[in-house]
């Protein structure tokens, strides 16, 4: 038969496990983040992006938005102060429309500063939660968290954004893999909670309830021994 001191040192021993089990969940919940790397410049958004080679048809297109807001270009006004962030579509996304859609944006203008208005969110966004922002032509962006990948827009309409960002003297600018095309209309877009760990008992995943429910038994049992 166990003795009562063998049987306590087993629960002592339970109870201690149980701490560093729920400790490294919590460690580990912890080292969950992404890493995004941030270049710093003091250069303005629209000179950053004339000086990133795989920006160079953004950059024709910004030239080209005439009248983006009140008289000035979208490249004048990337080009003052204020505070944005651009989600800005590399060549090759750009070269991924077909040559009717390239016409009707060179020829519309209207039609152009639409579509980089949505590109062109006012202020910063933050890539590590899902939320839905505002660009600047009054449509919903939407920013979705799936693990280390971090998408913008919504349905089929959406970008894969890059882990890089630059931070320029009025704001960021994130590279993305497709032009997205602005909605129709000014509508809200829910966006889709992040998928959290498996939980057990008390909220805690897997094995840390185990070890948890465990602790509270063995500290259960001393409490009571020494009352007797």
């Amino acid at each position: 038969m166990v003795s009562k001191k063998l049987f306590s040192a087993v629960l002592v021993t339970v109870m201690i496990l149980s701490v560093i089990g729920a400790s490294t969940a919590a460690f580990a919940q912890q080292t969950t983040t992404v890493t995004r790397t941030t270049t710093t410049t003091t250069t303005t958004i629209t000179q950053t992006a004339q000086g990133t080679p795989d920006l160079s048809t953004l950059v024709k297109y910004l030239l080209l938005a005439t009248n983006f807001s009140g008289n000035q270009s979208a490249a004048q006004v990337l080009n003052g102060t204020g505070n944005y962030t651009v989600l800005a579509p590399t060549n090759e996304a750009w070269a991924a429309l077909s040559n009717a859609t390239v016409a009707n944006l060179t020829s519309n203008h209207t039609l152009l500063n639409d579509v980089l208005g949505y590109h062109v969110i006012q202020g910063s966004i933050d890539t590590t939660v899902n939320k839905t922002y505002t660009a600047i032509d009054g449509k919903q962006v939407n920013v979705v968290v799936n693990g280390t990948t971090v998408t913008v827009g919504s349905g089929n309409n959406t970008a894969t954004l890059s882990t890089t960002n630059v931070t320029t003297s009025n704001g960021k600018v994130y590279t993305i893999n497709k032009v997205l095309t602005p909605p129709a209309g000014v509508v809200s877009i829910s966006t889709t909670a992040a998928a959290s760990p498996a939980a057990g008992a008390f909220g805690l995943p897997g094995f840390e309830a185990v070890y948890a429910v465990a602790g509270l038994l063995a500290v259960a049992y001393l409490v009571l021994r020494r009352r007797k």
